[in-house]
């Protein structure tokens, strides 16, 4: 059995499709079908039950898929951590984060960081909270940011870098601005504009209002502030966004309100606990805790190694 093989395997896995999967290999049908024959016969057991309109994996195949996705991530460390040792100052971080987190804060940070580690790149994938776990997780990126609570908390190093909350941004003429905290029942036939299904504010926003026997009014959602923004100046609808992201692109027209129960906005960065971290992913988050301490005013709340 080789490496290859099991990379090969992961890709038909993940795919669910040996055409698609060629494509993506860049290797002819046969030779991924040969292959994934040959790696059949070498651990005696069939991995996948196909016909002309199915794939599946069978039970050995999923075993197989789990532990060869886990052997390829430690191979993979062996070499990052090699490479670290022969090229001490440079290299690339893959940092997975939430697109209105870009738009508030990135540019400064990711400008001062490039002045003081010119050798090192960042390469940034732009997914919702829960996607970004994933990414984590699977190992497809170093780090990555997200609203808490997070799935899979217990196998993350949590690093909390901003803690806020949830406001209702809304048009200062709105009926609503009469409230000093708005009761969170009187979203209820509010048209509502907020983050996407991706994201944890989203969730744990229904979570909060089915707790009060009601299904918010969600006319869009989107992650696009500026469009956020637009809408509720014209009057379309209201917004929930975290405090910090509506003090970035607050207009004179525009007031907003925290909500009761609140919703908490905690961002942290996250990393999987048994992954190697690369010399470029260490400079980096210590310097995004460092560069947000600062940016509030006090050090980190605290630091979840869970």
């Amino acid at each position: 059995m080789e490496f290859q093989q099991m990379r090969y395997f992961i890709k038909v896995a993940e795919c669910a499709n040996f055409t698609s999967a060629a494509k993506e290999l860049y290797v002819t049908q046969p030779m991924l079908t040969k292959a994934i024959k040959a790696l059949e016969d070498d651990l005696g057991t069939k991995l996948i039950e196909r016909t002309s309109k199915s794939f599946r994996l069978t039970d050995t195949g999923q075993l197989f898929y789990k532990q060869a996705c886990e052997i390829l991530l430690k191979y993979d460390d062996i070499y990052q951590a090699i490479n670290d040792v022969k090229s001490i100052q440079k290299g690339q971080v893959k940092m997975s984060i939430p697109g209105v987190l870009i738009e508030v804060y990135f540019a400064p940070m990711l400008a001062k960081f490039g002045r003081e580690h010119p050798g090192i790149d960042i390469n940034i994938i732009e997914e919702g909270s829960k996607d970004t776990v994933k990414s984590v997780m699977s190992g497809k990126v170093d780090l990555g940011l997200a609203m808490l609570p997070i799935e899979y908390a217990s196998e993350m190093n949590i690093y909390i870098i901003i803690s806020d909350a949830a406001h209702v941004l809304m048009c200062e003429k709105h009926p609503l601005a009469k409230y000093s905290v708005i009761p969170i029942e009187e979203l209820q036939d509010q048209p509502i504009i907020t983050f996407g299904d991706t994201t944890t504010l989203h969730s744990e926003f229904l979570k909060l209002c089915t707790q009060r026997g009601f299904k918010p009014h969600l006319t869009y959602k989107t992650m696009m502030a500026n469009f956020t923004f637009q809408m509720v100046s014209m009057g379309q609808c209201i917004a929930l966004l975290p405090y910090p992201v509506i003090k970035h692109f607050i207009t004179d027209d525009l007031i907003s309100r925290p909500i009761a129960p609140s919703i908490d906005w905690n961002i942290a960065i996250i990393s999987k606990k048994d992954r190697y971290c690369s010399y470029a992913a260490a400079h980096l988050l210590a310097f995004m805790r460092d560069y947000f301490a600062q940016l509030t005013g006090k050090p980190e709340e605290h630091t979840q190694d869970m």
